[in-house]
This record gives C-alpha cells, structure tokens and sequence, in this order.
C-alpha cells in the first residue's frame, strides 16, 4: 500500500494514480497497519487480539 501510494504522489498524472491526496492516505494507513501490528506482536495487548491458549 506505501509502495502504491508512492507512486501516486510520484506520478499524478499516470492513469493508475489515484493523486496526492489519496496517495498520501495510502501511505499513512499502510504505516498505521505495520504499527499496529508490530504493537499487538510485541506485547500482551488484549485489546488487539483475544488470548489463544487453552483454558485450564
């Protein structure tokens, strides 16, 4: 998606470009996704992911 975005801001004139603004959207959210998921991998979040283990 940042890669996507990119090249939007990059080339707005290009057919497949979706312009600055949602290039920029693109970016933010693909930085915001790798963030939250580094987050929820890193730590005991209960508020990303719901606990896996077995019940004893």
């Amino acid at each position: 998606m940042a890669y996507y975005g990119i090249l939007s801001i990059a080339f707005p004139a290009q057919s497949g470009s979706t312009g600055v603004l949602w290039g920029a959207a693109a970016i933010v959210w693909a930085v915001v996704f790798v963030a939250r998921a580094e987050y929820s991998r890193r730590t005991d979040s209960r508020i990303f992911r719901r606990d896996t283990r077995p019940r004893s």
